[in-house]
């Protein structure tokens, strides 16, 4: 079961009860909800706990069903708070400006959630800073509200640390405009994109030199440091073949997935990343390849993407060359498959 059991990735619970907070300024109460999630007070208080991508998308769908909130993913970018984003929200406020807060946020992302898709990025283009989140496509109504949270956050977040407005010059979003596109023009008061080739918040150059209302130099000295051995940690009790196969998976969609470009992502020579993969008993070629497997079997059993869609995902050419693969890696064909390993959870 372990390649089966294979995460697609985790979030703190932060955000879930920033989920709760959202319904609640709206008047509801999601307590029913959550209990039948399993998430308890005594769970969202825990010091670092985090449940899986599947069970969080699940949840947000069931509260934007239960209370017609499909904008939920704004409304948790409206009211999140610093605090939420743990020992990377002191190191942000406590920058010198807000390039550098977007660039920490970012960065530490990993301390709060994982997710194998991909990591968010930025960088400068065209003298404009760009914070993208990454592809989570398809795009359904499990998964939209995420984007919306996160590119919702990070412009939030935005203005209360240098308390000013109007930052963003514009919002690219990758899917076609949702029945609740006004919600979008309201919250972010810029141009909105959609269809883009990127989820991303595009910042006017003026705006990356606003100075932060809580930069302090010694505090944030030591914010970082904090981060620092926590990213640290959590990358260091990874299996080299691990921190491999997270280059590997957002690049899934290419039919061939190149030694070179994988080991230049890593900053080494693809002879010394073949010779770090061969000590712990593995070659690249059966990285890519179980990678596959294990994103096949996870999409099958937590996901609602039909086979077609995870094929495609997958990078695979044709449905017939995903079943042949499927058929390889598990004995069976990915129908019967799904249907027996239906009602498993993380």
């Amino acid at each position: 079961m372990g390649s089966l059991r294979m995460q697609l990735g985790d979030i703190s619970v932060n955000y879930v009860e920033l989920m709760s907070r959202a319904v609640a300024r709206h008047g509801f109460n999601a307590n029913e909800i959550m209990q039948q999630f399993g998430i308890t007070n005594e769970f969202l208080a825990t010091p670092k706990a985090r449940i899986s991508i599947p069970r969080f998308m699940r949840l947000g769908h069931a509260l934007i069903q239960q209370f017609q909130l499909p904008e939920l993913g704004l409304r948790m970018g409206q009211c999140i708070t610093i605090s939420h984003l743990g020992l990377a929200g002191h190191a942000s406020m406590t920058s010198a400006n807000l390039e550098t807060a977007l660039r920490l946020w970012i960065h530490y992302e990993r301390l709060s959630s994982e997710n194998k898709r991909g990591t968010s990025r930025f960088y400068i283009e065209n003298s404009r800073g760009i914070a993208q989140f990454y592809s989570i496509s398809p795009y359904n109504e499990f998964n939209l509200f995420v984007v919306d949270c996160i590119l919702a956050s990070w412009h939030h977040l935005s203005g209360w640390i240098t308390d000013s407005q109007n930052l963003v010059q514009e919002v690219h979003i990758e899917f076609p405009s949702p029945p609740y596109a006004s919600e979008y023009h309201d919250f972010f008061q810029c141009p909105v994109k959609f269809e883009q080739t990127r989820n991303a918040l595009i910042f006017k150059e003026e705006a990356l030199h606003k100075p932060s209302c809580y930069a302090h130099t010694a505090s944030h000295q030591d914010a970082v440091e904090l981060c620092n051995r926590e990213l640290s940690a959590l990358l260091g009790a990874q299996p080299f073949e691990e921190r491999v196969r997270q280059i590997i998976t957002p690049l899934l969609q290419k039919k061939e997935i190149q030694l070179e470009d994988i080991a230049g992502q890593l900053g080494l020579t693809p002879w010394s990343l073949q010779r770090r993969l061969q000590k712990e008993g593995i070659k690249f070629s059966e990285v890519v390849d179980n990678t596959r497997k294990s994103i096949a079997a996870r999409y099958l059993t937590a996901t609602e993407l039909s086979i077609g869609e995870i094929g495609f995902l997958l990078g695979f050419s044709s449905p017939a060359a995903f079943h042949r693969a499927f058929k390889r890696w598990f004995n069976t064909n990915p129908k019967p498959f799904r249907e027996l390993h239906n009602n498993t959870e993380e």
